[in-house]
Parts: C-alpha cells; structure tokens; sequence
C-alpha cells in the first residue's frame, strides 16, 4: 500500500502513458476493456500487472474504479490529457539493435 502511495506523487511512466492510451483509444470505439484483454494487448501473462498499472494510475488520480463492477475502468479527464500529451512523442518500450549500435 505505501508503494502505491508513493508513486502518487510521480508521473505515470511510460508503460502507464501507453496503457492511458490505449484506455482513450477503447473510449473512443465505445467499449471499456477488461484486464485480461489490456493484459493480451501489451503481451502480459499476469493479470496482475494490470491490476498494478491500474492501482498506481488510479492513486495519480488519472483513471477511475467502480468497486466490485466489471470493465468500470475510466479515464479522467487528466487521464486523458496525459493520454493525448504523452502520446505525442512515443518512445519505443524496447531498444533496437539500430539504436545500440548507434549508441556505442
């Protein structure tokens, strides 16, 4: 519990961003996913990370939770904000061999 309320304070990380994303992006089409397919849509076997992710951006105040009610998972309005601001420039989850080599 006093994770959760320590990363509060922080901004959503980069895996958060891209789940805001994806959370606007099912907004826009009318549907609201459950973990398991959040968890299917980033290559996730554990539903717990979900549940993670979602904790930490519900204690950031970005999205929203109905207790004991199914796919009540809701963007707020700084949630989607973050969503739109951050998903300008996105950056890749994983380097590629291009940009190691550049790098070195």
């Amino acid at each position: 519990m006093w994770y959760f309320l320590a990363m509060a304070t922080l901004p959503p990380t980069l895996i958060q961003v891209r789940i805001l994303s994806h959370l606007r992006k099912a907004e826009e089409d009318g549907r609201t996913p459950s973990y398991r397919e959040l968890a299917a849509a980033f290559g996730w076997r554990a539903v717990a990370t979900v549940r993670d992710h979602v904790a930490a951006l519900a204690a950031k105040g970005l999205v929203t939770l109905a207790p004991h009610q199914a796919r009540s998972l809701r963007l707020t309005e700084t949630g989607r904000e973050a969503a739109v601001a951050m998903n300008r420039r996105p950056a890749p989850l994983v380097a590629s061999d291009a940009s190691l080599s550049a790098a070195a």
